[in-house]
């Protein structure tokens, strides 16, 4: 089914068993859904990158 214009593109990510029982987990600590937590994760993870001065430097010199 294809995304409706007020949503995004969805996205696909093949995770371990191992893997899930720990996002789940932790989803659970902070009492949200297993996709709002990768969500979050990775948007956090984006910003984290993206103010680390050592990681934008780097990408500015290839």
């Amino acid at each position: 089914m294809p995304a409706s214009k007020s949503q995004s593109p969805a996205i696909s990510v093949n995770f371990q068993a191992t893997e899930l029982a720990v996002i789940d987990r932790a989803a659970a600590l902070r009492g949200c859904r297993r996709t709002d937590f990768i969500k979050l994760a990775a948007v956090e993870a984006a910003a984290e990158a993206l103010a680390d001065p050592f990681i934008t430097a780097t990408s500015e010199r290839d």
